[in-house]
């Protein structure tokens, strides 16, 4: 009981990462506009200036009445107003119905930012417009907007050279791609995003950014770094003016996640209740709902699963009545976890069934591993062992890849800092040499001395080089070893040593087409699924080990019977897939007949003795490579259908696809 409590503890940890990070995503970049030229700075020259930039930065904390007052400023100002007067009513206009999360009304004032920067014939102003969209976009999950509306606002940036929007455009990639698991990725952008905000004087979204920062570098187990940026914007926070309620609030949800990966739990409730205190003087309902969730995650941790369902099931509520899917989603999670440890299994199954659909839905593979692994201990708490072994082994199989994943990042990353550091070390030795040049040149006198102290350095130099070409050779040799060894791990089955299903997806899309050369010729391939019969009886009655040693075996036997070029891999349990390239499409019965005979032909020979086994066999006839690639999953389902249809023949047998009938 205690190492699953300690296991729930992790995972209800994860997920309130996941929470904050969505909620950074959207209280992303607090624009303070300084730039291009000294935006700001020229609008509070004038006192109506002035008065634009107070409710501009008070429509972030007051939409409602900010709204009220750009009403009247406008009635006042009808016409003929400055450019910059016109484009801080829109951008006040912009904010304020963020902060409102109103997803509907903000739409004709982008359209007016793009009017101003056509009739000015300033296309930088273009660029608030396509920022605005983005964010509208990201909250509402629409990565198509999100996307189209960063590229240009990048764009406009680099064509420019307008630091705001790089930085703009930084900070929202990076929130992005934290929500994806992308750590690195984010990290890197919100460091030179840090560096762009700070140059522009934006304490609000440094503050946020170093935060962010902590966070991200607990996640990824760089402690010292996430130590260092929570005490940076510990010491940031008094520094933020205006007060910006909504940032003050994601800085304490980051600080009480980094009082709880410290274990340091009273310290986190603090932190999460002044967050909460934080968050209630915004008046926004998506950001209640988020720290609801958020404090349901906190509760489990001190096994007050009561208060975690209640602050969870408001948390829900409230999403759902914004439409916040991702939201719903987490709160369920969190739900899920406690009503599993309150008892109440089936609810907490189906909660975190519910949670788990949306997270594979919307492609969120990090929050839906660990989801995974949730609902294999929840299931594991109702005594239910064969659903909790299912899920677990789903969980096993994704996370290895991600950590897989993970692992390729971080070495294209030591790679791409060693090649720099390689290269700084080569600029500063031609500036050496360039500078022995230029003394050659100046003190001809010392001609000859000169000369021999530029050889005896460039033999010292030569040797540098050498040793250095010799270590990094040494070291890329490792490094290329490493990574085949990696790759042997994620696509060969670790129990038979064939070929496993992640490298037949890799075969079809990627080696087949450059090797296939008959792709309009008379060669035709076939697809295969063998699956043991009775397999389960056979494990029910020896015991797994023996049924792992029938798999090796069968695994040997098939390999002998197919040709060299054929792919033998196998395709999960105690099925096998093979895919072989023949000429004469009639052989195909031939070669499943032959894959039969030579699994009946002898007993297994086990530990337990001799065994007799049999398989079925479905396959499917494919005309070319171009086809197998473009429509495999039709083929394997064809095959599968046909093995299914050998089963119901008696097993024993081989069945192919045209054979099968479709009927009622």
């Amino acid at each position: 009981m205690t190492q699953c409590h300690t296991f729930l503890s992790l995972i209800q940890r994860r997920l309130h990462l996941y929470c904050l990070i969505g909620l950074a995503c959207y209280a992303c970049v607090a624009l303070a506009v300084s730039s291009p030229a000294g935006l700001s700075d020229r609008l509070n020259s004038t006192e109506e200036g002035r008065h634009l930039y107070t409710l501009y930065l008070q429509a972030r904390n007051t939409p409602a009445a900010t709204k009220r007052q750009l009403i009247d400023y406008e009635r006042q100002h009808p016409q003929n107003r400055p450019l910059l007067h016109a484009l801080y009513v829109q951008l006040a206009y912009c904010r304020l119905y963020f902060q409102s999360e109103d997803l509907e009304n903000y739409k004709p004032h982008i359209q007016k930012i793009i009017a101003l920067s056509d009739k000015h014939k300033a296309p930088w102003i273009k660029g608030f417009a396509y920022y605005w969209q983005a964010r509208f976009g990201h909250i509402t999950h629409n990565s198509d907007i999100v996307e189209s509306n960063l590229a240009q606002l990048a764009a406009i940036a680099e064509q420019i050279n307008i630091p705001l929007f790089t930085a703009m455009t930084l900070d929202l990639r990076a929130n992005i791609e934290s929500l994806k698991g992308n750590n690195h990725l984010a990290i890197a952008d919100y460091l030179k995003a840090y560096t762009l905000f700070e140059e522009q004087g934006d304490i609000g979204s440094v503050a946020r950014i170093v935060s962010n920062l902590a966070t991200l570098y607990l996640y990824t187990g760089e402690f010292e770094e996430a130590l260092k940026y929570s005490a940076i914007a510990e010491n940031m926070e008094n520094d933020i003016t205006p007060v910006n309620y909504r940032q003050l609030t994601i800085i304490f949800n980051n600080r009480a996640y980094v009082f709880g990966k410290q274990g340091k739990h009273q310290k986190e409730l603090e932190a999460m209740m002044t967050a909460t205190q934080y968050s209630k003087k915004v008046g926004s309902r998506r950001l209640e709902a988020a720290m609801s969730i958020n404090i349901s995650d906190t509760y489990n941790q001190f096994e007050q699963y009561a208060q975690a369902i209640k602050m969870a099931t408001e948390g829900i509520a409230i999403a759902r009545e914004i439409e916040s899917h991702y939201l719903v989603a987490v709160g369920q999670s969190n739900l899920g976890a406690a009503q599993s440890k309150a008892g109440q299994h089936q609810e907490g199954i189906q909660n975190i069934h519910d949670a788990l659909a949306y997270f594979e839905s919307e492609k969120l593979e990090p929050i839906a591993v660990e989801t995974l692994k949730m609902l294999a201990e929840a299931y594991a708490d109702t005594k239910d062992y064969e659903n909790a072994f299912m899920w677990y082994l789903q969980y096993h199989e994704r996370f290895t890849k991600m950590q897989f994943d993970l692992r390729q990042e971080k070495i294209i990353h030591i790679q791409e800092k060693f090649e720099a550091e390689k290269k700084q070390k080569e600029i500063s030795i031609l500036k050496k040499d360039n500078q022995l040049q230029t003394a050659l040149i100046d003190q001809r006198e010392w001609q000859r001395n000169i000369g021999i102290v530029i050889v005896i350095m460039v033999i010292i130099i030569l040797s540098l080089l050498f040793n250095r070409y010799r270590l990094s050779k040494h070291l890329n040799l490792r490094l290329e070893q490493s990574n085949l060894k990696l790759y042997d791990q994620s696509h060969k089955d670790a129990l038979t040593g064939l070929f496993n299903r992640r490298y037949i997806r890799t075969y079809i899309d990627n080696i087949l087409p450059r090797g296939d050369r008959h792709i309009t010729s008379t060669h035709y391939y076939i697809v295969l699924l063998v699956d043991i019969d009775f397999f389960k009886d056979v494990n029910d009655t020896y015991g797994h080990h023996i049924g792992d040693a029938i798999l090796v075996e069968l695994s040997q036997r098939l390999q002998h019977i197919n040709r060299k070029g054929d792919i033998v891999a196998r395709w999960g349990g105690e099925e096998f897939i093979i895919i072989a390239e023949h000429s004469n499409e009639h052989h195909q019965h031939k070669i499943a007949a032959r894959i039969l005979e030579a699994v009946r032909a002898s007993p297994f020979n086990t530990s337990a003795g001799s065994i007799n086994i049999t398989v079925s066999i479905g396959y499917c006839k494919v005309s070319n490579g171009q086809a197998l690639k473009e429509h495999w999953d039709k083929y394997t389902c064809l095959a599968d259908k046909a093995l299914y249809q050998a089963k119901e023949n008696g097993r024993d047998q081989c069945v192919s696809a045209k054979d099968v009938s479709y009927g009622a």
